[in-house]
Order: structure tokens, then sequence, then C-alpha cells
């Protein structure tokens, strides 16, 4: 579906016969450059790349990219330093904490530069300050979304070490578990996972991402030897990741058709915020921001020291996105 429907695509722009044009795509696909590309979990966060691949658009750029699931960020990083893939789509934390210790990974692009967590608490909690003197869960000292709830409380008016006590709690399963038992009174969750709180009767107390709090959640690694040996493919690569953003931005029917078949519900209610809790804070540029990367070495140094020693600039290229944007892509699509 996703080859006829870029077919006939092009043929209204050229009007090149369609069986013709149709050879035309395939020997290019014929002679594509394989990219083994791979993400980290089922979420609306990589939704850009899904759409990319379902619209056909990696074969447009001659780019053969059939993105596979890999359990965990820190399953997924010892992949990419054995080259076992190519590129990978995941929070920055597990790169970083390898780049630390000593791997030769660079990040090319961020596809979401803010914390999209929600603080989900119970109802006895109808303002901020009721949440002092009562526990609150989090899966994992040092994680992202032990960050995100630091500064969420902070946000609040909150001393996250004076007024509250933070508990580890498991993973979403055993803190809604916890939460219902009454053991923690809050914890942090993804926008998809907000709706399961909800039907048990939690409600929502602060959208992180209507503060837009930096943090480096979902970046696209690489080796540095792939960027000496194969620059042109993977600014290929990248050129259509923006393409697949202005798509999911733009085509909302088509992405929510995208969501539904990787994310495998029928429900519309979980489609919609797999949609809408990512598509306005996901940039239509996705540079690896600094800012953004900074913040997630804050939380990886409260484990490993000589994080902060870690210079981002070695670490970050922006000239693969930065070429896009002088190319005069962005105002083609957006015209």
């Amino acid at each position: 579906m996703a080859f006829r429907e870029e077919v006939s695509r092009i043929q209204m722009k050229t009007g090149i016969p369609f069986i013709l044009l149709s050879l035309l795509i395939l020997f290019q696909q014929a002679q594509a450059e394989s990219l083994r590309v791979a993400y980290v979990s089922i979420g609306g966060a990589h939704t850009p790349l899904w759409v990319a691949r379902e619209a056909g658009i990696f074969d447009k750029h001659g780019l053969d990219v059939n993105p596979v699931l890999i359990g965990s960020d820190s399953g997924a990083t010892p992949a990419l330093i054995a080259g076992d893939i190519d590129v990978l789509l995941a929070g920055a934390a597990a790169p970083l904490r390898a780049v630390v210790s000593g791997a030769d990974i660079v990040f090319i692009g961020g596809q979401l530069p803010y914390l999209v967590f929600k603080l989900m608490v119970d109802s006895s909690i109808q303002k901020p300050g009721d949440l002092k003197g009562k526990q609150l869960g989090i899966q994992r000292f040092g994680d992202t979304a032990h960050y995100g709830l630091l500064r969420a409380l902070e946000r609040l008016g909150l001393d996250p070490a004076r007024d509250v006590k933070i508990v580890m709690s498991g993973n979403q399963t055993g803190r809604l578990a916890a939460m219902k038992q009454g053991i923690i009174h809050g914890t942090m969750v993804n926008p998809p996972t907000k709706l399961v709180y909800e039907k048990e009767g939690f409600k929502e107390l602060l959208d992180l991402a209507q503060l837009k709090i930096p943090f480096a959640g979902n970046v696209y690694s690489v080796r540095r030897p792939l960027i000496e040996r194969s620059r042109e493919v993977l600014e290929r690569f990248m050129t259509a990741i923006v393409e697949g953003i202005h798509r999911y931005k733009t085509d909302k029917e088509f992405a929510l058709k995208v969501i539904r078949k990787y994310i495998r519900t029928q429900d519309p209610a979980v489609l919609e915020v797999a949609y809408s809790g990512y598509v306005q804070v996901m940039p239509a540029l996705p540079y690896p921001s600094e800012e953004s990367f900074k913040a997630a070495l804050e939380v990886f140094a409260q484990e490993v020291p000589k994080a902060k020693e870690l210079d981002l600039k070695r670490v970050l290229d922006r000239s693969f996105v930065q070429k896009i944007e002088t190319g005069g892509l962005m105002q083609r699509l957006y015209r």
C-alpha cells in the first residue's frame, strides 16, 4: 500500500506514466543502501521513524530500512557498539553511559528534546501542597522518570528532599499496584500509560510536556566509523526522518493508521494519546540539542561523577540536520 501511495504521489507531480514510474522506483529499491535501524519501545515517540517506513520515504531516498524492536536502551546499546545495528533510536542515557566508558558513539539527531511524563496522583491529592509528607514511587533512582519527578516537584513549589519521600516501587505495573494499595500516592508515567491510571481512578496533577523541561529523551545514535564511511547514506537517512516528521505532523489520519499498526491497538483513546502526547513537543528539525543532553548527563553524573567531564561538542554532530535546514527542504515541506 505504501509503495502504491508513493508512486501515485510522485506521478501526480511529474506526469510520468504509472507503469514506467513503478519500474524506476523498483530499480531504485534494488540499488538501495541497507541501513539497520533499531528502536527500543512501542510508543508514540517513535512514530516518525515508522511513518518514514510505511509511507515509502526511505525507499524514495534509496534506503532499505526495516526498523526492528530491541527490548531496552541498555540491551540495544551493546548491539550498536558491536556493529550489529547501524542506527539506534532510544533515550540518551544508555548511549551516554557507553560514551563515558569509551564507546565511539555520536548523536546525529534528537527527536524528543523535552520530558513528556505525567505526574499521576491518587484522590487524596487535590493540590500540590497535599503531597507534603507523602510517599512517591519511581522505578529506579537516577533514571529519566526520577529526574522528571524532581523537576516536577520543584515546579510545584516543593522540596523533593524535605517535603516528600521518594521510593523505588518497580516498573509501571508495580507502581500501579503500589498506588492501588496506598503504598505510594503518586508516580510519573508516559502519555499512553496515563489512560491506564485514569481507569483506576487516579488523576493527572502535572503535565511535564507543557513545561518544556529539556531532556534528551529520544535520540539517533551511530558509531563514528559509520559517519566516516557512509556520511552520504546517513544524510539521506536524516532527510527521510525530517520528511517523516513532516508527514506525522501534517497528516494525522495517516499517522494514527501507522501507530495502530505498530502498537497493535484499536482503542481510539489510546491512539489519540499516543499521537497528541508527542506531536506538539517534537521539533520539525531534529537537532541533537546540547541543552537536552546536558540534562541527561546531569542525571548520569549522579552515578558516575566523571560524566561531568564529557565534552558534548565531541559527541553531538549537528551537521546532518543543519545541512537539511540550509538546503531549503523545510521551505518546500511546510510552504
